[in-house]
């Protein structure tokens, strides 16, 4: 169908929520075939004139919930409460929460067949808002299936429906549904071909026998499910393909009906299986080809995920009247430009595009390429046309983060259409699109504005560096591009630098390891606080030891350094920048008297060690040692310090205070010192110097210091 009325618009197969259909896993009907069916009636016919209205703001849908393709409605036997063909200029009314979707779905998966005997198109919309001036489905001629991904609006009262331009039979499957919080994100890559049966293989089976497709190798792990351009070519006979995730059965439905010998694409997301698989199967014998545009994942651990911001449906080129400054059909093997700087307000950049590409006119047989202006892939293919005149569309998810362009590439002369229907945008303050750890080791967590980042020393990290436009990327100091980087740091005295410069903005991020016994911080603000350094310990585990950290802001670990001892009770900053550790040698008597605090510069070298001074023994008896005690450590001008020790006397005569003591006590006394930068005594203060004994409350071997 290229026109409705006088106008030569092209119908393309995107709804005003076309943007969305990154998620949709398409599941169409096999000819014959009924999926399990909804147990409830939840759609009418109406043939009242639903009005041509702007598209509304379509919600911000960040997370793609997937299920079992299930039937909504199928005309041809009454599934879903229609029974018989929608009439011409009709529609279904389809209340969603009767079809028993949960309320938290702002936007619906589905799979839209539609068989007229007429070519004609149908629309999707939400109901109360009216429906737009594009398509989802241009049915062909003959009855012939002809299935299409859309995403499904549902409107204030929880209800979509399905228009019709001439009489045809629907079929509508449900395969999930997008919500506004959830765990998973969509990224976009640059296109590349992931299988191509012509290429060794030969024909792919029939008889509904699945072929695996492994994409281990080109999506990470924890992938939950692919964006993909499924193409059929070369089929022996009609018939139908449906691509689900390995080790499950095939469901009963398609993404594809074509006709013997031609060829047909059709954008798709489908899950993937535990080792990262999924499965073709058709009736006959036939090439397939999978081009990956995608992938849905875990939020990344470290690094930004882009925006989604969906559009009503916008047209960007046409090159029958001059849109977009395209005035003249594609010449045979021409690529062209297409500019798309603008798109976003405030200075923010695109990093991907989601586009539903129309070709019409064709001269022959042929096929649409489209990718960002700086993609080196020629393999794949976007849109697949079988003959001359023919009328063909297809949804194409389009990664640019490093080029503010598309292009369009065309085997044969023919016209095309681009229409926006979302943009995948960066955070405003992000120079990458994305910056992924693809395992799972680094930490603390993510912030634009954080610079400090570790990992284990045994892991490897990769990181996918996707340069926003106009950004150049250094890595300790030797300049890169856009794409993968392994990183693998053996010892905790290497460090990665990242530095990332647009004009006089830059962005640096380090990169440690930590020993695989570091204890992972989880690290919070209670309140807003200025950009600081944090000096704290990290105690041991009894095989971690306990450790000295200097955390930045956001918990990232800069410097550690294993205790000096059995434990530390305090470290503090010199102020010459040096560390004091006060150690914990040992409790209460064992504690060796020859050692003190110490001093350490940050590469853990030894500057200084403060020792209590012995000291003449007072008249109360003999002193056995001097140790220095761990409660505190205090920094005095020149270099010297205040220390705290707890000498011992042996031999002193308590037996005047009555029942429970003799003349040969052990008594602990307690003392404070001025100790020099040499380590000279200058001044001391003795707690029995002026403290007396007597017998505590109760008498026994209690006492209590009363001053002289």
């Amino acid at each position: 169908m290229t026109g409705r009325g006088p106008s030569r618009r092209t119908f393309a197969n995107a709804t005003l929520a076309g943007a969305l259909a990154l998620g949709v896993v398409a599941v169409t009907d096999a000819v014959g075939g009924v999926p399990t069916s909804l147990a409830v009636d939840a759609a009418t016919e109406e043939c009242t004139d639903a009005p041509v209205v702007a598209a509304p703001p379509v919600p911000q849908l960040s997370s793609f919930t997937g299920q079992t393709p299930r039937r909504l409605v199928d005309t041809r036997d009454g599934t879903g409460g229609v029974d018989g063909p929608v009439g011409a200029e009709c529609y279904l009314r389809i209340d969603v929460d009767a079809a028993g979707i949960p309320a938290e779905a702002g936007a619906l998966a589905l799979s839209i067949t539609a068989l007229g005997d007429e070519a004609g198109f149908q629309q999707v919309f939400p109901c109360d808002d009216g429906r737009g001036e594009v398509s989802n489905v241009n049915n062909r001629v003959g009855a012939f299936p002809t299935p299409n991904l859309v995403v499904g609006l549902p409107d204030d009262d929880r209800e979509l429906c399905v228009w019709t331009l001439f009489e045809a039979d629907l079929l509508v499957d449900v395969s999930g549904w997008w919500t506004e919080e959830g765990p998973e994100r969509f990224r976009a890559v640059d296109p590349v071909r992931v299988d191509d049966s012509r290429e060794g293989s030969g024909l792919a089976p029939g008889g509904d026998t699945p072929r695996p497709i492994d994409l281990s190798g080109f999506v990470p792990a924890g992938t939950t499910s692919i964006v993909a351009n499924l193409t059929v070519t070369e089929p022996t006979e009609d018939g139908f393909m449906v691509i689900f995730p390995c080790g499950t059965d095939a469901p009963t439905a398609s993404n594809l009906n074509f006709r013997a010998n031609e060829s047909r694409a059709v954008s798709v997301v489908v899950g993937l299986d535990g080792d990262r698989k999924v499965c073709t199967s058709s009736n006959t014998e036939h090439h397939v080809i999978l081009d990956l545009a995608g992938y849905y994942g875990p939020a990344p651990q470290f690094g930004p995920a882009a925006e989604f911001r969906p559009e009503p449906g916008r047209r960007l080129a046409d090159s029958r009247d001059g849109t977009g400054g395209w005035s003249t059909p594609l010449a045979a093997l021409e690529t062209r430009r297409l500019d798309v700087a603008s798109l976003l307000p405030d200075g923010q950049q695109a990093t991907g595009l989601v586009l539903n590409v129309t070709v019409t006119e064709p001269v022959a047989p042929g096929f649409l390429r489209v990718t960002g202006c700086n993609s080196t892939d020629t393999e794949v293919s976007s849109v697949n046309f079988s003959q001359a005149n023919q009328v063909a569309s297809n949804l194409v998810v389009v990664d640019l983060a490093d080029s503010p362009a598309i292009c369009v590439f065309s085997l044969v002369r023919a016209d095309v259409i681009v229409d926006l229907f979302g943009v995948l945008r960066a955070e405003s303050d992000e120079m990458l699109a994305e910056r992924i750890g693809v395992s799972d080791v680094t930490w603390p967590r993510y912030r634009p504005s954080g610079e400090n980042y570790v990992t284990e020393c045994s892991d490897t990290v990769t990181l996918d560096l996707d340069l926003l436009t106009g950004v150049r990327a250094r890595v300790n100091g030797l300049s890169i591009q856009s794409g993968e980087l392994d990183i693998s740091l053996a010892s905790p005295d290497e460090l990665i630098r990242l530095e990332l410069r647009r004009g006089s903005t830059v962005q640096r991020t380090h990169l440690r390891c930590v020993p695989d016994d570091f204890r992972r911080l989880d690290v919070f603000a209670t309140d807003d606080r200025d950009p600081a350094w944090y000096l704290t310990l990290v105690p041991g585990n009894g095989v971690a030891p306990t450790r000295a950290v200097i955390l930045d802001e956001y918990g990232g670990p800069i410097w550690w350094a294993d205790s000096p001892g059995p434990g530390v009770a305090v470290f503090e900053r010199s102020a010459s920048g040096n560390l004091i550790a006060v150690p914990i040698r040992g409790s209460r008597f064992s504690i060796d008297p020859d050692r003190g605090n110490t001093e350490h510069r940050l590469d853990g070298s030894l500057v200084a060690e403060f020792v209590s001074v012995d000291t003449p023994t007072p008249p109360t008896g003999a002193a056995t040692d001097n140790p220095t005690d761990h409660h505190d450590h205090v920094e005095l001008p020149g270099g010297g310090a205040a220390l705290i020790s707890y000498p011992t006397y042996d031999g002193v005569d308590l037996s005047a205070l009555g029942t429970g003591f003799d003349g040969d006590e052990l008594i602990t006394d307690n003392l404070i010192q001025e100790i020099d930068a040499n380590g000279d005594l200058v001044w001391e203060w003795r707690m029995s110097d002026h403290f007396a004994f007597s017998p505590g409350p109760g008498g026994g071997t209690n006492l209590t210091l009363t001053a002289d």
